[in-house]
């Protein structure tokens, strides 16, 4: 037995025979991305299990850009992401994506920061880290707290790109792992600001409009609110099996109608042309 749990190790170490097989008997779906995206992931993974074809599905965050590096290195098989994979890099040849909606992000504060609108270049200055105090923007006289993401972040690269004109954040800001995280330290921090995908927004943190536009489903959908990012399921080629099944479960009718009330906006509700559809990191 020693032999043999050995021997098994030492594959492992090689790559010589797949995870899943060693670690469970049962056919199991990785799904990694977005956290933005991940209470979407999660609805579809509980679905998944009250089928008939049941198998388990585990999901987890990370971020877009690590999802596309798991499903591309063979970790995973499902990447959610905001946005497409780097052009150019071999890496992410063999991948395939469609495109199931656009998640919008929203600006939110501390409760106690006594404003409601930010315009773009107000955005703009708090995020490169030129005004420090919300006095200065007829706030309280608190100083402002930036909260974001870390590099694998689609959200994070989103903002940086439709905000920030692909300048970077300001060294200053505080990182954290996840939109969960951004939430809980907005909402437990005076003076706080950060963003987060819609999924997330309750009543611990102050949602705040964005060049007096207010972020709702039917402003999305309309184009009037330009912060979101293309919601995009990412496989190894073309899906087989229970990973074929889970992918077509985002795109059906009476799972997007249920997800449009925690803030995802299905394709089919945008007004806009394609052009909508250039909202995020340019990729292949």
């Amino acid at each position: 037995m020693f032999f043999l749990l050995g021997v098994v190790t030492m594959m492992l170490a090689l790559d010589c025979i797949p995870r899943a097989e060693v670690t469970s008997r049962h056919p199991a779906v990785r799904v990694v991305g977005s956290t933005a995206l991940l209470p979407v992931a999660r609805d579809a993974a509980q679905l998944m299990g009250g089928t008939e074809r049941a198998a388990r599905v585990e999901v987890f965050g990370g971020g877009s850009l690590t999802g596309l590096q798991q499903v591309a290195g063979g970790w995973a098989d499902v990447a959610l992401s905001l946005v497409e994979p780097p052009p150019g890099e071999p890496l992410y040849q063999g991948l395939t994506g469609k495109v199931f909606g656009v998640m919008p992000l929203v600006l939110v504060v501390h409760p106690g920061v006594r404003v409601d609108n930010l315009s773009k270049d107000d955005a703009t200055r708090i995020f490169l880290g030129q005004v420090k105090n919300w006095a200065a923007l007829g706030g309280p006289d608190l100083p402002i707290v930036i909260v974001s993401r870390g590099k694998s972040s689609g959200s994070r690269q989103l903002i940086k790109r439709l905000v920030l004109g692909g300048r970077e954040f300001t060294g200053n800001a505080r990182l954290v792992n996840s939109d969960f995280e951004v939430r809980k330290a907005v909402a437990s921090t005076p003076g706080a600001i950060g963003y987060l995908g819609a999924t997330y927004l309750n009543g611990s943190v102050k949602a705040l409009k964005y060049n007096g536009i207010e972020c709702t489903v039917e402003n999305v959908a309309n184009g009037s609110y330009p912060l979101y990012g293309v919601a995009r399921v990412y496989t190894r080629g073309k899906p087989a099996g229970t990973v074929q099944s889970y992918s077509e479960l985002l795109f059906k009718e009476s799972f997007l109608l249920k997800e449009v009330r925690k803030g995802l906006v299905p394709l089919r509700m945008l007004k806009k042309g394609p052009e909508t559809l250039r909202s995020g990191v340019k990729g292949r």
